[in-house]
């Protein structure tokens, strides 16, 4: 069986001026027809065509050939070759098969090649009209304004086709075929992209039909060869050896799918190769390099290798506003993907105060006691450090007293609604039972024996009649019992509300901004301010024209103004409203309609850090949410609003890229 893969160009795509431009931007494409053929008949296949003679000979003396590739110019009737002047038509083809075998395996790869395949195609004189021993596959509908997008996309679903043909031998066609179909990342591909004939062989069925002779050559890779984890922007070493002296294209494979061609390679020795993200290089465990030679011979990894994201060290708390007192027990919380134990030192007005303790691996909460010798102060900070360059500091500071007893919530400024619960929390460095009052103004009015912080306080809807409502509320925490202060106590810094969901003065929840009459613009930056008493978390969704239209954003509890950046996915219009409620009954909408202009026509979806570019940098940001899953939109990162991050966000943004 031999392969003639007619190196040439696409209607769709203007790749060089010349005809070697065309073909080198079809080496890999050869490489791929050749690596395929070589390994399962034994001998490479050509690697160019120049004229009508060359070809004429090559079909009038190998009988024996089954497979026949063609990237050209043309349709399912004819192609132009780009080495001199040469064209072919399926009359021409029709007439070279005269006297010979039909192929078993055709590759038309030219826009069109598989419009048609009946009488008088391509497809059908190269398997001389007989499809119940053959397999033709190629692209079709490849058209108008979408036709790059198409060709890429069935192109891709072509490689993966014949890659899983490759590896999964004794299956048949249908059944690969039928997989790919139902595949969302070759769907779209599968559309444009065709295989006919008879698909219940396999590939094992055709190579049957013809014998094989065993390869000469042997390549080796040395490294990476298995089991190595790296992380984007690192340098590695690849080294190979091989005991022939042709070139060697060296590509990066994820699984058994090709990713990335990484360079053109003499056909022994090493080089460096600079780790960096792209649309088919994203963290992952299954990566491995396949070493190619012009002949078909090829060598992979033994075993997977790993690509990771830079490690990342956090702080996650004490990151700012918290409260530790000497001698008690506090908590330490991180996140980490450096392989070392983390140092734990304590900063103090941001310079180094002393070491406190040793984390482990990874990310988790620890516990430990503040050393007593520790000078009370309200500019602490942690700094943690793995020794290799990984380490990260509190956002803000963090207090550290002397008191014995600080109360921690509520603290004043909270809005809690009863009948229900409300947390109460402390710090102390004192052990036992403390007790919990409520003050009401000066007076107290309720006290609650209580021996762990946190601690839940319930109000119950019988007590609710005689329980007071206001503004002015505060608690403190104690060691001793009674109205008076004795003993070691702490109160609430300020007055907190308590109010009452079938009454009371509650602010109701309320959109203030945008109220009716302002312009948004797609894409930047705006500004939202509400009003609430609720004590829960205000979701804020988009709507137009009166009707539902998406997810946006969340809001804290209480009130103010945040800001967010209009999706540019959002259509124009002077009908939008914003609705915000709380899940428990408070909501509320613009009063009247605001408009979404469509404002700079350079708006780049993609562009998540809005630096006017698509770049490695917006990936990154795709790649940090990997897996994650949400509402539609429900972060920038979900390109596609399908509400699961993955490698289609990644291909959305790319379609942007540079």
């Amino acid at each position: 069986m031999m392969i003639i893969p007619v190196s040439l160009g696409l209607n769709s795509i203007c790749i060089g001026g010349t005809s070697e431009d065309y073909c080198d931007a079809w080496s890999y494409e050869r490489s791929v027809f050749n690596r395929y053929y070589t390994d399962w008949f034994g001998e490479p296949c050509l690697s160019t065509v120049s004229s009508d003679d060359e070809i004429e000979s090559i079909f009038s003396g190998n009988d024996d050939m089954a497979g026949y590739a063609a990237f050209a110019h043309g349709n399912h009737l004819s192609c132009s070759l780009l080495f001199g002047p040469t064209s072919l038509t399926a009359g021409e083809i029709h007439d070279m098969m005269d006297g010979r075998e039909p192929f078993h395996f055709v590759a038309l790869f030219h826009c069109g090649g598989l419009d048609m395949h009946g009488p008088g195609s391509f497809a059908y004189e190269l398997v001389k009209g007989d499809f119940s021993e053959s397999l033709v596959i190629g692209l079709y509908g490849i058209s108008g304004d979408d036709s790059l997008e198409e060709f890429r996309s069935a192109k891709e679903a072509c490689w993966h086709f014949l890659e899983e043909c490759d590896q999964r031998r004794d299956t048949s066609f249908d059944v690969i075929y039928g997989e790919m179909e139902d595949n969302p990342v070759f769907s779209f591909g599968c559309e444009h992209f065709l295989a006919i004939g008879n698909m219940s062989l396999s590939l094992n069925d055709i190579i049957s039909m013809h014998s094989h002779h065993p390869q000469s050559d042997e390549i080796t890779i040395l490294s990476p060869n298995g089991g190595e984890s790296f992380c984007f922007n690192d340098t590695v070493g690849i080294q190979w050896s091989s005991t022939g002296t042709s070139d060697i294209c060296c590509d990066l494979y994820r699984s058994d799918t090709w990713c990335a061609r990484l360079a053109v390679l003499p056909s022994s020795g090493s080089w460096q190769w600079m780790i960096e993200p792209s649309r088919y290089v994203f963290p992952g465990d299954s990566y491995s390099l396949q070493m190619t030679n012009s002949e078909g011979t090829y060598d992979r990894s033994d075993s997977f290798f790993s690509i990771m994201e830079e490690p990342v060290t956090l702080v996650v708390s004490p990151n700012g506003g918290e409260a530790w007192v000497r001698g008690s027990e506090v908590f330490i919380s991180w996140e980490s993907s450096s392989p070392y134990n983390l140092r734990v030192d304590l900063y103090k007005g941001g310079e180094y105060c002393r070491w406190l303790t040793i984390l482990p691996p990874g990310g988790g909460t620890a516990s430990f006691f503040v050393p007593v010798s520790v000078s009370p102060g309200d500019d602490y900070q942690l700094h943690i450090y793995d020794g290799y360059g990984e380490s990260d500091l509190s956002d803000g500071y963090f207090t550290i007293a002397d008191y014995e007893i600080k109360v921690l919530s509520p603290n004043g400024g909270e809005a809690i609604s009863v009948p229900g619960s409300f947390e109460v929390s402390w710090a102390t460095s004192l052990s036992g039972c403390m007790y919990v009052t409520i003050f009401k103004g000066d007076e107290p009015y309720v006290c609650f024996p209580l021996s762990t912080s946190p601690s839940m306080v319930s109000i119950s809807e019988e007590s609710l009649e005689h329980f007071p409502l206001g503004t002015d509320f505060r608690v403190r925490v104690s060691d001793t019992m009674g109205a008076a202060d004795n003993g070691n106590y702490d109160y609430s810094d300020g007055y907190f509300t308590i109010y009452s969901d079938g009454g009371g003065e509650p602010v109701p929840t309320s959109v203030v901004s945008p109220n009716g009459g302002e312009a948004w613009v797609r894409g930047s930056e705006v500004f939202i301010s509400w009003e609430s008493s609720s004590p829960y978390n205000l979701r804020v969704d988009l709507y137009k024209g009166g009707e539902y239209c998406r997810w946006l954003t969340i809001l804290p509890p209480g009130g103010g103004t945040a800001s967010f950046f209009v999706p540019v996915s959002v259509s124009p219009g002077d009908d939008y409203q914003l609705h915000i409620y709380d899940g428990y009954g408070e909501s509320d909408m613009s009063d009247s309609f605001f408009s979404i202009e469509s404002g700079d026509d350079g708006i780049l979806e993609g562009d998540l850090n809005n630096d006017s570019a698509v770049n490695i940098l917006d990936i990154i940001i795709i790649c940090r949410h990997l897996g994650e899953t949400g509402e539609g939109g429900w972060i920038p990162a979900d390109l596609n609003t399908d509400g699961v991050i993955n490698i289609l966000d990644i291909i959305t943004a790319c379609k942007n890229w540079g």
